[in-house]
């Protein structure tokens, strides 16, 4: 075998006088030295006869040296003395018997043992007690240790001696000397998990600690010497006041979950800037001895709610309790219920309360969902992303729209109520208004030429009229003479013609005049409305009628027959449509608009018998653009250029028709016109107050002077009005005493706060 293991029992002769109690040595002579190596040992033991007398058993019952237990072995127990004890760098071998020889134990040495060297100087008198501890000593320093094996000592390595039969003990005595031993200690008051983390870095290289919770101890496998400091260490922390109990607390006011998510938020923070932290099973950090600014830090709290009794449950040492219930005692108290949270209300003064339901539901929603900040972030610091929702809301808030009320029911905590009001007030303020002023114009140029022959009768004898054409001056065209007459009715007051019988026939006479016209029209207002409207919002004007209009025809084949034609009623309409929006902090207003206009192209008066057949069409106009104007300018939007030229005849039946002849019993009439649309719009901006009370006296004195003017200056509603006046004028000298009072009360705070 590759190691052997040898066994080197020393036999220290033990006689029959074992019974003795060993007796205080005197220095030896020189002849009871042992025989010493080269390694120069120089250790005095007592001679064979005294060594015989000290493993005998004393009269009061002590065992002998050799059988006694670690823990037995002290001064009081085994005072004899040696003079000295020096073994200056020794072979572990020699040692070994040397000390053998002196107790009478017997040793059991593993090879890898054996070529080991080790050093005890001890040149003046101690106890074989003491003797004995100072070899126990030197091997704990070369890292072995001593297992008892029976009636043997086996000597080994000390990190394998753990796993070996080393003894074990509990309770408060134990030994102190250099052997491995194993010792359980039990916690009453503190956490054995927490105290092992804590001291666990005393135990030596070769000794390990573990922890057993359901008897909250410690098993710690370890030099004796070094157990014992660890013993005393535990001493001093296991103390009362931190052992874990329970108390329930009943909450009264506040919901047991938000009382007990509050506490462990404060009480996290706090240990959390001790360095610990909060709600641990034990204290975050371990008092030293005698610092009693510490002592706050050995707090332990655990926080459990009961929805079901509305009960907190804390869970801890005595000081964590006493913290958490004096913590509670201040938060649950009885609150006003404007300041309680829940369900609030606001009433919207100037804004659609769906409209700002929807803009703040989506501001609480982001935050809900969370999101991160996409600021720069200094690279020599670390990065860490705060959430939407807990920088803007603590909780959940929830925002609904009464549409009847026009308000806002409002589902959050006190503090996020605040700042839901903070950004209604924000919102929910007066807006401006715009007032328009538009004139829809229409210029037409038309040229109108007409040609006619006109005829009339002379009342009496004379008349004028001729048969045929002849030449002549123009000064005979009206003459009652036979030439140059356009008819040749110029002989009396009738004219008598035969019909194909023969039968005569009397014709009155007439005069023919031949008329050539040209005409040319002017422009034509087609509206001119006024709307008011709110900042950004749309406002609509449409004025007109309904008319019928054909849509499709569906011949016949019957002889006769009129075709029928289908008519549907359609609007014949002027509308406006503006959306303005005033620029912020300027006099500049962008204005969306849309002009349409639906006019009548042809309007014959026709009876309900014909009306298929003379079904009236439409025109329509329109405009869409954006324009930017100052506040009081006039914009003009036009370019809508329409041409149109209509060929109208009128004629006798039948001798209308006849070729060349017939012109004498027909006029033509040819209409030409060319049409442009303008629109002029004039926007003014009306905030609350005097802006609106100026344009109201505007547009009431312009009312006078076209009474004045056209209505003979009578005024029929002129009564009516001046109340209106009057009662307009008392209400504001009401509001404005109410706002000074309300100024004086509260010394200008209203005004603060609004802003």
């Amino acid at each position: 075998m590759k190691r052997l293991i040898y066994f080197l029992v020393l036999n220290c002769v033990v006689s029959s006088s074992h019974a003795q109690q060993i007796k205080p040595f005197r220095k030896p002579s020189q002849a009871s030295k042992p025989d010493t190596s080269s390694s120069a040992v120089t250790a005095s033991t007592p001679d064979k006869k005294k060594s015989e007398n000290s493993f005998a058993k004393s009269k009061d019952g002590k065992l002998p040296f050799s059988e006694a237990q670690p823990e037995d072995i002290n001064n009081e127990n085994y005072p004899d003395l040696i003079e000295s004890f020096d073994y200056p760098n020794a072979d572990i071998t020699d040692v070994i018997k040397a000390i053998s020889e002196l107790t009478g134990k017997n040793f059991i040495i593993d090879q890898s043992v054996t070529r080991g060297k080790i050093s005890i100087i001890a040149p003046t008198q101690i106890t074989v007690a003491e003797a004995y501890k100072a070899f126990l000593t030197a091997l704990s320093v070369n890292g072995l240790t001593v297992i008892p094996a029976g009636k043997f000592l086996k000597i080994t390595q000390a990190r394998n001696a753990i796993k070996d039969s080393i003894e074990t003990y509990s309770g408060k005595y134990a030994p102190d000397a250099d052997i491995m031993i194993t010792r359980i200690v039990h916690m009453k008051y503190i956490s054995a998990e927490e105290l092992d983390k804590r001291i666990r870095i005393l135990v030596t290289k070769d000794g390990t600690m573990a922890v057993y919770p359901p008897t909250n101890s410690l098993i710690i496998s370890d030099f004796g010497s070094n157990i014992e400091r660890l013993v005393k260490i535990i001493e001093r922390l296991d103390v009362p006041g931190f052992e874990e109990k329970m108390e329930v607390v009943k909450v009264r006011y506040a919901r047991a979950k938000d009382l007990a998510d509050l506490v462990e938020q404060i009480l996290d923070k706090d240990a959390k800037k001790r360095g610990g932290r909060g709600g641990a099973p034990f204290a975050s950090t371990v008092p030293r001895f005698g610092d009693r600014q510490d002592q706050a830090n050995t707090e332990n709290y655990r926080v459990i709610n009961d929805d079901r009794t509305n009960s907190l449950i804390v869970v801890g040492n005595q000081q964590g309790i006493a913290r958490v219930k004096k913590l509670i005692e201040r938060l649950d108290y009885k609150m006003r219920p404007e300041d309680a949270g829940g369900v609030h209300v606001y009433y919207v003064k100037y804004g659609d309360a769906e409209a700002i339901s929807n803009t703040l539901s989506g501001i609480t929603q982001k935050a809900k969902s969370g999101g991160s900040s996409n600021a720069p972030v200094n690279p020599l610091q670390p990065f860490n992303p705060v959430p939407v929702s807990e920088a803007i809301f603590g909780g959940d808030v929830k925002i609904q729209a009464d549409k009847a009320t026009n308000s806002l029911i409002v589902t959050a905590s006190k503090n996020d109520y605040e700042t839901v009001l903070s950004l209604l007030r924000k919102i929910d303020r007066p807006r401006d208004q715009i007032f328009v002023e538009a004139v829809i114009m229409e210029t037409n140029a038309t040229k109108v030429n007409d040609y006619r022959v006109s005829f009339f009768k002379y009342e009496g004898n004379g008349g004028y009229a001729k048969t045929g054409w002849g030449g002549g001056n123009s000064d005979k065209l009206l003459s009652p003479i036979p030439e140059g007459g356009i008819l040749g009715f110029a002989t009396g007051a009738d004219v008598t013609i035969k019909d194909p019988t023969g039968k005569d026939i009397p014709i009155k006479s007439l005069v023919g005049l031949l008329s050539i016209l040209k005409t040319t029209t002017d422009a034509n207002i087609l509206s001119s409305p006024q709307i008011m409207a709110l900042n950004n919002e749309k406002a609509t004007i449409e004025v007109g009628r309904d008319v019928p209009v054909s849509t499709t025809t569906t011949p016949t084949t019957v002889a006769g027959a009129i075709p029928s034609t289908s008519i549907e009623r359609k609007n014949a309409t002027i509308k406006l449509v503006i959306e303005p929006f005033i620029s912020p902090n300027s006099d500049k207003i962008r204005m969306k608009i849309e002009q349409d206009i639906k006019d009548v192209s042809k309007e014959p008066a026709v009876g309900a018998s014909t009306l298929a057949a003379n079904a009236i069409s439409l025109d329509t106009r329109s405009i869409q653009t954006s324009i930017v104007i100052r506040n009081g300018d006039t914009a003009v939007l036009g370019g809508l250029m329409k041409n149109t030229e209509s060929v109208q005849i009128n004629k006798v039946p039948i001798l209308g028709d006849i070729p060349i002849l017939g012109w004498l019993f027909k006029s033509q009439n040819t209409d030409i016109r060319k049409s442009n649309l303008l629109v002029f719009l004039t926007p003014r901006i009306v905030r609350a107050g005097a802006d609106n009370d100026g344009l109201v006296n505007e547009k009431l004195g312009r009312r006078a002077n076209f009474i004045k003017t056209d209505m003979g200056g009578r005024d029929p509603f002129g009564k009516e009005i001046e109340q209106a006046l009057r009662s307009k004028s008392r209400r504001a000298n009401v509001d404005g005493n109410k706002s000074d009072i309300i100024d004086e009360t509260l010394g200008g705070e209203s005004q603060n706060s609004e802003e």
